[in-house]
């Protein structure tokens, strides 16, 4: 009884790895692995938090300059000096609007770096999918035709058939595996590929025939039907079309920043 307890509990054990090993494989896992590891969307979130910590300070004085001046009038004094630069109002207002449409702008490009991003892994982990099941039934056909060869043989050194069945499954043969070395090739440049997306050089590689990958569906009526809404929705909601858009905003600003150059700036010295 007490054998039979212990087994159970490694069954329950094994089971349960083996279903933690399969969750880390699935692509929702893959994808947050990468959104949360990919160098080129840490440094596009990096680049963005920077632009938007930018945006105060152009609204704002710049940083006050403290010195040492001397003084010579009959006796040399040394004294402290502390100065700030006062540009004119307007200044101040046209380069914090400027730099604020410029954040904006990056925040898009990080949405973008994002979603592009996400279509990249689903691409490769379902590309990744149809080329080890490929493989797999490339394998079975392989083999079934590497059968046949042999009856084939057989058939001919006995002389119940000619030498033509025989030539046609070797040739068969040839090809598929041929096919299977391709295959192979691509599976091992999408297994890198993956990794790359991810970050991660020493992820495990992917086996997705034991995974449950379900189909993507498209409703192609749905699309054909609501073409035109779809445009307007990718023409209102593309974050690289925005950050486009945000950058001329930006660029309008800084056009009407340079108008205003001569307007006069203060400098006071205490």
């Amino acid at each position: 009884m007490r054998i039979l307890n212990l087994l159970s509990h490694f069954v329950m054990i094994f089971y349960s790895f083996s279903a933690l090993a399969l969750e880390s494989q699935s692509l929702q896992s893959i994808v947050d692995r990468a959104m949360g590891d990919n160098h080129l969307v840490q440094s596009a979130s990096e680049e963005f938090r920077a632009e938007r910590k930018f945006v105060t300070s152009k609204y704002n004085l710049a940083d006050p300059a403290i010195g040492i001046n001397n003084l010579n009038r009959g006796n040399e004094t040394e004294y402290i000096t502390i100065q700030q630069m006062i540009r004119f109002p307007t200044k101040y207002h046209l380069e914090g609007k400027a730099q604020k449409r410029k954040a904006q702008a990056f925040k898009n490009k990080y949405d973008y770096a994002r979603l592009k991003l996400r279509e990249q892994v689903i691409n490769a982990y379902f590309e990744l999918y149809s080329i080890q099941k490929t493989i797999e039934l490339t394998k079975t056909n392989l083999q079934i035709v590497k059968d046949f060869a042999r009856v084939a043989e057989k058939k001919y050194a006995s002389g119940k058939s000619n030498q033509s069945d025989s030539m046609k499954a070797h040739f068969e043969i040839t090809k598929l595996e041929i096919d299977l070395l391709k295959l192979e090739q691509d599976e091992v440049r999408l297994q890198a590929l993956i990794k790359a997306l991810v970050s991660d050089p020493d992820i495990e590689d992917l086996q997705l025939l034991k995974v449950q990958v379900s189909q993507p569906a498209v409703n192609f009526s749905k699309l054909a039907k609501h073409n035109l809404q779809l445009k307007g929705f990718v023409k209102n909601n593309s974050p690289l079309l925005k950050a486009q858009e945000k950058m001329m905003e930006s660029a309008q600003y800084k056009r009407s920043l340079s108008k205003w150059e001569l307007a006069p700036d203060f400098n006071i010295q205490y």
